[in-house]
């Protein structure tokens, strides 16, 4: 009588099913490491999905937060009485607005425009000089007095002309009329920053 013996691998795994036995070994084969790898892929899809609703959570959050700044805008007083303000020529006149503001619309209209500031000495004969002294010029918006020397022979001429040369920013012209002559002398800028005042000391009278 004849015996046949069978065996199995010590790893479980079918290494061949002998000849003719009609298994698709392979496909066994792979049919077991899918089985084995289906939870990976579970988890995978799982961690995906968990990834996706966590975006969204993420944007819900956003769109929460701009609607809770945007409501707490709308409890404000401001919010529902505030304006705006422009002007059709900045280079002129520039505009603000506040809380409390009138709607509507305003025009500006000048009236006088700034002029520069113009001081005259008394009236001189032809013949006669203001005498030696000191002339001393202090500008309104700031910086060291400057101080004009004038001689006892000085004319208003050259006074005229001291003026002219010092950096008092001062311009001086004679004006003359029937009555005599008189120094004049101007700021070279318009506007009450560029006011001035003349102080006249030893004897330099009639400034």
């Amino acid at each position: 009588m004849t015996t046949v013996n069978s065996s199995t691998s010590s790893t479980g795994l079918i290494s061949s099913a002998g000849i003719g036995s009609g298994l698709d070994v392979n496909a066994i084969v792979n049919a077991m490491v899918a089985a084995e790898s289906q939870p990976i892929t579970d988890l995978q899809k799982q961690s995906t999905a968990m990834q996706t609703k966590l975006s969204a959570l993420g944007s819900v959050k956003s769109y929460l937060a701009t609607f809770r700044d945007a409501a707490a805008k709308l409890s404000q007083p401001a919010s529902w009485n505030a304006t705006t303000s422009s002007s059709n020529n900045t280079g002129a006149v520039t505009a603000s607005t506040g809380v409390g503001a009138a709607i509507g619309n305003y025009s500006v209209s000048v009236s006088k425009l700034a002029t520069a500031q113009t001081l005259s000495s008394r009236v001189f004969s032809s013949t006669e000089t203001p005498g030696a002294g000191t002339l001393t010029v202090q500008r309104t918006s700031g910086g060291g007095p400057v101080d004009i020397s004038v001689l006892a022979t000085d004319t208003l001429a050259e006074i005229r002309d001291k003026f002219n040369a010092s950096d008092s920013g001062l311009t001086a012209h004679i004006q003359s009329d029937s009555a005599g002559a008189r120094l004049v002398v101007q700021s070279s800028k318009t506007g009450s920053d560029e006011a001035f005042s003349i102080t006249a000391s030893d004897g330099a009278g009639g400034a």
